[in-house]
């Protein structure tokens, strides 16, 4: 009887086994291979075939480093010696490996020591060919770099969140660091946030159309509001679109920062509001200045034959009540006229060092009578203030306009108006918000102050506060602000106002600072009085207005002058060519039409250098002997001037008693 025949420990005859061992490995992608104690292939299955272009029984036999490339040696033969001499575990190893054309691949190689009694006889393991895997998983790689890199790099924030479509969005998948260093967190922090989490209220309920406009379209831009985790609101355009994120519906959105462009945009809407609010004042400042100039040579008639009438009437006469009745009237006229030109900024000013906390001090009780009486009068005025550069009489009457204001703002209720005095140094910012800032810079300030608990005004009155004529009183009032303006203007100041409906106005006048001691003040100049004088001569009167040629010449004629009109400039030339022996003086108007009577004083100069030229205008004196300082003008008399004035004038320029 035959013994049975031997069998594996899985329970087939060994027979059987090598047959499912060789259909196996017939059927797996991977190589299967065998070899002995010294690494020399002792089996290969099909596999070798499209593997390495060998066939499997031309591998067996070979020394399998004969198949690895120089770099996979020493790696691979530490393998070997690790399963065959330490018996370690087996590991996946890859290495790249020769074919027989001589091209190489990737192959993954997982082996384990064949042992038989106790003692290794052997490896046998499997070859996966894994060079497209690893050449897909470069790729894989190299992409993920690159989106990481141009993820990062934009400078804008990108964030990524959960989104269904016409859905409210979810968690934020993926944020950059852009979108972190901006809104102060960690990354952390951000995704565990949704959008509605970095947004207002508001903002986050205006993006509801956009959303929809999302769910129609996939993308969408819009305008909304972030906000930071420091409370910050940050203005940003959002370009927002649907994707599939990692297999699932996401939201990709990249926020610029419209912050900065907003502020410019704002500032520059400022600025060409301001430009166009300063325009609007040059042009009422010149047709204020222009009628104040109209204006000033009616009123030379007006109060020249005046003085002339009362001089020609009898001392007993009724009739000089009257004169002296037009003669107030048309004073009060020029005082309208000397606020117009205060508005223009060509008003006359007598520039002096001034303590302004003295000069407030020494008005007050002369105003305290035009005060409301329900109001209480509050002085905060400080000591040893910086000088200033100004004219007494115009900051005068700007404390008594805003004093004027101010108490008919209280005038029902009651309340209590605060006259302060003070010094500030003004930053650019702070400069640049008051009302008068043209040309204005940085430094120390001493300022007037006058505030009220009164009714208070809304932006609209304050925006046209300073408009002439306009006026929250009845009719036919409304140059007192006006006139404000412009005192300052010329002072080089500026005006700050805060004013809200029910709760008060304060205006702050700010004067530039001097340096140096106040001087002793000199003594009030008063009217100058008429007294009959006898002067003798030529006198050459220029002046474009008729109705002031004529006053002007029975004035000299008064006093004794023959008199040689002329209505312009080129004719004043003219006449003083023919007649220049004969002029002794030359009396010439500042504005005409023309050549003016700088262009004509310059031309009379050329000709005659010695011949006492005495100027006459409505606008500054300071203003006309600055444009003509050196060339030896005589005099300068402003409009409207009384025969008294005209008088001294003539006597101090011709040097007699």
């Amino acid at each position: 009887m035959s013994e049975p025949a031997a069998r594996n420990p899985g329970g087939f005859p060994a027979r059987d086994a090598e047959t499912l061992f060789h259909g196996l490995a017939g059927l797996v992608s991977e190589l299967v291979f065998a070899t002995d104690a010294t690494g020399v292939l002792t089996y290969a299955s099909e596999a070798a075939i499209p593997m390495f272009g060998w066939q499997p029984g031309e591998m067996v036999g070979r020394h399998f480093s004969e198949f690895l490339s120089e770099t996979s040696m020493a790696p691979a033969m530490a393998a070997f010696e690790a399963e065959m001499i330490r018996r370690e575990p087996s590991v996946a190893l890859s290495l790249i490996l020769r074919g027989r054309d001589g091209g190489v691949f990737t192959g993954e190689v997982n082996s384990s020591a064949l042992v038989r009694d106790g003692a290794a006889v052997g490896i046998f393991g499997l070859i996966r060919d894994v060079t497209e895997t690893r050449t897909a998983e470069k790729a894989l790689r190299e992409s993920e770099q690159r989106y990481r890199v141009l993820f990062e790099s934009i400078n804008d924030a990108v964030f990524v969140n959960e989104a269904v479509p016409g859905g409210e969005p979810g968690r934020f998948l993926q944020v950059n660091d852009v979108a972190c260093r901006r809104l102060g967190y960690t990354r952390d922090e951000l995704l565990a946030l949704s959008p509605r989490d970095i947004s207002t209220p508001e903002a986050f309920g205006q993006a509801a159309q956009h959303r929809a406009a999302l769910a129609d379209s996939g993308s969408t831009i819009m305008e909304t509001v972030h906000v930071a985790k420091d409370g910050r609101r940050i203005h940003v355009e959002s370009s927002i679109r649907y994707f599939q994120y990692l297999g699932r519906p996401a939201a990709l959105s990249i926020s610029r920062d419209l912050t900065d462009r907003k502020r410019a945009e704002a500032e520059r809407l400022e600025m060409e509001r301001r430009m166009q609010h300063v325009q609007k004042l040059e042009s009422l400042g010149v047709l204020a200045g222009g009628i104040a100039h109209d204006f000033n040579n009616i009123l030379v008639a007006v109060l020249g034959y005046a003085d002339l009438a009362l001089l020609e009437l009898p001392a007993r006469s009724h009739v000089r009540e009257r004169i002296a009745e037009i003669e107030t009237a048309a004073q009060r006229a020029a005082e309208l006229c000397r606020q117009m030109l205060a508005y223009s900024g060509r008003g006359r000013f007598v520039i002096e060092a001034l303590r302004l906390s003295d000069l407030v001090a020494d008005t007050m009780p002369l105003l305290k009578a035009s005060i409301s009486k329900k109001a209480i009068l509050n002085l905060d005025l400080k000591a040893g203030l910086p000088p200033i550069e100004g004219d007494a009489i115009q900051i005068r009457q700007v404390l008594m306009n805003l004093l004027t204001n101010a108490s008919e703002a209280v005038a029902d209720l009651g309340g209590v108006i605060t006259v302060s005095t003070g010094a500030m140094h003004c930053t650019e910012e702070y400069v640049a918000r008051t009302v008068v800032a043209e040309g204005l810079r940085a430094g120390h300030y001493v300022y007037l102050e006058v505030s009220d608990t009164g009714c208070g005004m809304d932006e609209e009155t304050v925006g046209r506060i300073f408009e002439p004529f306009f006026t929250t009183k009845f009719t036919g009032r409304g140059l007192g602000m006006a006139a404000v303006l412009g005192i300052v203007r010329g002072h080089k100041g500026a005006i700050e106002i805060c004013s809200k409906v029910g709760h008060g106005t304060t205006f702050r006048v700010l004067f530039p600072a001097g340096e140096g001691v106040v001087p002793a003040s000199p003594p009030a100049e008063g009217r100058t009085l008429f007294t009959p004088w006898s002067g003798g001569g030529c006198v050459l009167l220029v002046d474009d207005e008729e109705p002031v040629r004529g006053l002007a010449s029975r004035m000299l004629e008064r006093m004794g002058f023959e008199v040689i009109q002329a209505a312009d400039g080129h004719e004043a030339l003219n006449e003083y060519q023919r007649h220049a022996n004969r002029i002794s003086l030359v009396l010439l108007d500042l504005t005409m039409p023309g050549m003016d009577g700088e262009e004509t004083f310059r031309a009379l100069r050329r000709i005659s250098p010695t011949v006492p030229v005495v100027m006459s205008s409505g606008f500054t004196e300071q203003e006309i002997t600055a444009r003509v300082a050196g060339q030896g003008l005589a005099g300068f008399l402003q409009k409207p001037y009384s025969l008294a004035t005209l008088q001294e004038k003539i006597r101090q320029a011709i040097g007699r008693p």
